[in-house]
């Protein structure tokens, strides 16, 4: 008896998690806010990209990989402009299997009001920054800030969490002060569907994050590997209306 309430209770729990987390891109239409978002990541999480190579799938037309793979984050010392994660693993193939030695860090801002967003990027070290922007009302939601050439989608993926189901198996749910600490792994390449999302390193073997229920957002997530952080995205939000 007590095991089948204890289940009753997780199965509970995790049906008020999801809805949270499918309810999240709702809330976010019409908000005006700030959000500030460090991404970092170690330079175990590019040896292992050099170690296995590009990810794959299934999937010919490589939408999948494409937040992932092209997301404009770093460059060598914060000179120049920014490269891809995908090319930054190209040149550590290149060099054979050569890859950083230290962490590659980055910041990112953006700025929401009546319908129009400014996003910035300051790459460490060095604070190269470039900056982008969307003028206009149009409908207020996560989806704009997925255009084409605009490199941001952690954002994205951050304020609307459902993005993440098609590359994480869930495994369990803690519930935490204002919101849950979520517990999952990586789904390998071949496994993968549909979307990959650029907070989620894909030669993880665990993924863990933090839905803030205030906001209806991840705030941090970070994925390591036999127990070696890969990669982490931390984001604070502050709300300006």
């Amino acid at each position: 008896m007590a095991s089948s309430e204890s289940d009753e209770a997780e199965l509970d729990l995790w049906v008020e998690v999801l809805e949270a987390i499918l309810a999240s891109r709702a809330t976010w239409e019409d908000r005006t806010f700030r959000a500030r978002l460090e991404v970092r990541y170690e330079a175990e999480g590019f040896a292992v990209m050099a170690r296995q190579g590009r990810p794959r799938s299934g999937y010919s037309g490589g939408y999948e990989w494409q937040a992932w793979l092209s997301c404009r984050l770093f460059t060598e010392g914060g000179q120049g402009p920014s490269i891809t994660v995908e090319d930054l693993m190209e040149a550590s193939l290149q060099a054979q299997g050569v890859s950083p030695t230290s962490p590659l860090t980055c910041v990112e801002e953006l700025t929401v009001e009546n319908g129009a967003w400014r996003a910035r990027r300051v790459r460490q070290p060095g604070a190269e920054e470039e900056t982008w922007a969307r003028m206009g009302v149009g409908e207020c939601r996560p989806g704009w800030l997925m255009e084409e050439h605009s490199g941001i989608p952690h954002f994205q993926e951050m304020l609307d969490p459902s993005l993440v189901f098609s590359a994480v198996e869930f495994e369990s749910v803690t519930v935490e002060e204002c919101g849950w600490s979520l517990l999952g792994s990586p789904r390998r390449a071949d496994q993968a569907h549909g979307y990959y999302p650029a907070i989620v390193h894909p030669y993880g073997d665990e993924w863990t994050a933090f839905f803030d229920a205030r906001w209806g957002a991840i705030t941090q997530c970070r994925t390591r590997l036999k127990g070696a952080e890969l990669a982490s995205h931390v984001m604070t939000v502050k709300s300006t209306g």
